[in-house]
């Protein structure tokens, strides 16, 4: 509910105003970004997060600073503005390493990593994804290892080279399970059906599809729903079972 949510925001910036406690004001600023950019107003949102930085930055709180570039790299990002997404992303990386923050270093590089991959830089995607991984296995942290996992196997998929996709996917996989991650499980799911569709063995595809489709509807998930219905759709049409597609 985004506008209850920014109805509380702007009260909480009111009250920290009230109190001029500038750090709290520039989290109120920075959550008022945040919901701005979930209602997809990037204007709003790039607005809100440069109020934050500017705060951040006079305090010299070097956290505040590097959240706030990477909330605008990820302004940036929604816009496809994928060279000015990078320079932010990389600011703030270089931030959390100086802070040893290794949580929020992982993440980054995995930011980072995305960045690469949605411009077909799979090379560098791979790089920055391999670092992030190293990371959140140390840390421990499954649904880090989890979702990382998943996008080296999306990066092994776009290149072709299946075997390798399947392997990271079955291991992430295998990660969800453990945290017990059912969207997780479902996209997993859905991501290893396609691997098989693109192999053409639309047996084991139309097995991991069903597989999918049923989690999705467990969740009442309907995107994953109305997305498994049109995969599972596409093999019957290939198979020529105009019938059951």
């Amino acid at each position: 509910d985004y506008p209850k949510s920014l109805e509380y925001l702007f009260m909480s910036l009111k009250m920290q105003e009230e109190l001029g406690n500038k750090v709290g004001i520039a989290r109120s600023f920075s959550g008022i970004g945040i919901a701005y950019g979930s209602q997809g107003d990037l204007p709003k949102a790039l607005d809100y997060h440069s109020k934050a930085l500017k705060i951040y930055e006079e305090l010299g709180h070097k956290s505040g600073i590097a959240f706030c570039i990477a909330c605008i790299g990820g302004v940036f990002k929604e816009q496809k503005d994928y060279a000015i997404a990078l320079d932010y992303h990389l600011k703030a990386l270089k931030i959390h390493e100086e802070l040893g923050d290794k949580y929020r270093v992982a993440y980054g590089l995995g930011g980072i990593g995305d960045l690469h991959a949605y411009q077909s830089e799979y090379p560098k995607a791979l790089n920055y994804y391999f670092k992030a991984l190293k990371i959140v296995e140390e840390l421990g942290d499954k649904l880090g290892i989890a979702a990382t996992l998943m996008n080296i196997g999306l990066v092994y998929n776009k290149q072709k080279d299946y075997p390798k996709a399947l392997d990271y996917y079955f291991k992430s996989l295998k990660m969800a399970e453990q945290r017990g991650n059912n969207y997780g499980i479902a996209v997993t799911l859905s991501n290893i059906g396609l691997v098989y569709d693109h192999q053409k063995d639309y047996s084991k595809a139309l097995g991991y599809y069903f597989k999918a489709l049923k989690m999705a509807e467990q969740l009442g998930n309907k995107y994953e729903i109305a997305y498994n219905f049109g995969t599972i759709g596409g093999v019957y049409a290939k198979t020529g079972k105009f019938a059951e597609a």
